[in-house]
């Protein structure tokens, strides 16, 4: 029998309620952006009650709480932890259940939803929730910037103020992610960096310097096409200063997922970078603005969170 409780902030309690069936923790971000936020305790019900399974809801109430639901659950028994958010909410819950023995199960209902679109985890609720139901899991790369963990893409520089712009729209989607990629592209200067990698020093002055673990930004802007969740290994894209003659041509491929065709761009594959830039400033976590120093470390561990995620079709 499938038992449907809503927590409360703390959780501390929680391990005499528990039974051996299947439990899951469906975490919920009120304020994502979605419509149908009222409803996914209901869907999720519906949806994940064949596995005999156990429903424990709670609704997150600021930056860290989902941290400390996950800290204060670890160890009572739960199998699966459902992220129902955006970026932002996806990551903070990643990055607490990557040091469990639990799973991850994403219900993406964000603007850009860059994890999700990457492993092809539907967009559509329903759909997501089917995934999870049928329990198909990969272990995916976890990056670190400075220890700030990132699953998507970290950068400085030209998408550091993408993302800045972004934040300060009225409406969020693609078209707002095109116009603040486009405006950025305008206003933007390129900065002089130095990339310590794979036993080399590289010293560009740049647009931006993004870190990719997956293939995109969100929104299906494909930054790095070849890039693998699981390999162990981070694309560094670099775009080099460049005239606004080429800057929409660089921006629409952007969206074709042709950028690694560019000549204004080089990627290079590694498991370490060292980013020196010239003054400490924004930078951008999995679509987060965040500000870090002048000197930057990214490091991976690999395969380090199971997801769930579409089986393979093969």
């Amino acid at each position: 029998m499938l038992v449907s409780v809503f927590l409360p902030s703390t959780t501390r309690d929680l391990g005499r309620m528990l039974s051996s069936q299947k439990k899951y923790l469906v975490i919920i971000n009120p304020i994502s952006g979605t419509s149908r936020k009222t409803s996914l305790p209901e869907l999720a019900f519906n949806m994940l009650s064949d596995n005999d399974s156990e429903l424990y809801f709670v609704y997150t109430n600021g930056e860290g709480h989902a941290d400390r639901i996950i800290k204060d659950i670890a160890g009572q028994g739960f199998d699966t932890v459902i992220a129902i958010g955006g970026d932002g909410t996806i990551n903070e819950v990643a990055d607490a259940v990557r040091t469990t023995e639990m799973s991850l199960g994403i219900v993406p209902m964000g603007s850009g939803n860059g994890l999700a679109r990457s492993l092809d985890i539907p967009l559509d609720p329903e759909a997501a929730l089917e995934v999870i139901r049928r329990g198909y899991v990969k272990r995916i790369d976890c990056c670190e910037a400075d220890g700030v963990p990132f699953f998507v893409t970290f950068g400085v520089g030209f998408d550091a103020q993408v993302t800045a712009s972004y934040d300060q729209k009225n409406f969020r989607g693609p078209l707002s992610y095109v116009l603040s990629t486009v405006d950025q592209f305008i206003k933007h200067k390129s900065s002089l960096y130095r990339l310590h990698l794979n036993g080399e020093v590289i010293e560009q002055k740049a647009f931006l310097v993004t870190c990719a673990n997956a293939d995109q930004y969100g929104n299906n802007a494909i930054i790095a096409p070849d890039a693998e969740l699981d390999d162990g290994l981070f694309d560094v894209v670099v775009i080099r200063d460049m005239s606004l003659l080429k800057a929409p041509k660089v921006a629409i491929s952007l969206f074709t997922k042709r950028v690694d065709e560019s000549a204004s761009i080089d990627i290079y594959r590694t498991n370490h970078l060292i980013i020196e830039r010239e003054e400490e400033g924004y930078a951008q976590v999995d679509g987060e603005l965040i500000e870090l120093g002048r000197c930057i470390e990214i490091t991976i561990q690999k395969q380090q969170l199971p997801i769930l995620v579409p089986q393979p079709k093969s």
